[in-house]
């Protein structure tokens, strides 16, 4: 049965998985490595394109420091042009980045750092969960020491009684 199994070939998936597997290896251990033309990335440089082209400068509000005297400074609004364009592609490659770590991660196997993040996200819910439950056992505990309504009323009216017999014998 085992040499069965060992014999057997791979399936459609397999097949799939090893060929993406050997193709980023084999596109990303280049020394000429573009990460613009490694398969699979298409999706994190779409989102980098659309961040970095994001420009919304011409709605944006110009500052009060991009006029003098009320006359337009052409210069200082290029500067400002160039440097929010500037700040955007920077903010996309961060982004970018952070794909290409994902991807890299998920082909290689090398999920530590993603599972330690996942493992923190995780031991949060426990200490929400635990809390609660903490929480809600108190609550109970207070509930089921307290007397009832009906209790409290039933001492209150046999104290209030003990105390007006006490009271009749001491007169």
């Amino acid at each position: 049965m085992l040499q069965t199994a060992l014999s057997k070939p791979p399936s459609a998936l397999e097949s799939g998985v090893e060929k993406e597997q050997t193709d980023w290896q084999n596109q990303t251990n280049s020394p000429d490595f573009d990460i613009t033309k490694t398969t699979g990335m298409s999706p994190y440089l779409n989102l980098y394109n659309r961040a970095k082209n994001n420009d919304l400068s011409d709605e944006t509000p110009m500052p009060t420091a991009a006029t003098w005297g009320g006359t337009p400074n052409a210069n200082l609004s290029e500067a400002l042009k160039a440097q929010g364009a500037k700040s955007r592609e920077q903010e996309a490659a961060g982004g970018l980045q952070a794909g290409f770590a994902a991807k890299n991660a998920s082909i290689r196997g090398d999920t530590l750092p993603f599972l330690g993040m996942q493992q923190q996200k995780n031991l949060s819910l426990w200490d929400v969960l635990n809390n609660r439950s903490l929480n809600l056992s108190q609550q109970y505990g207070k509930s089921v020491m307290q007397p009832g309504f009906l209790q409290q009323f039933l001492l209150a009216g046999a104290s209030g009684a003990h105390n007006m017999a006490m009271a009749g014998m001491g007169a």
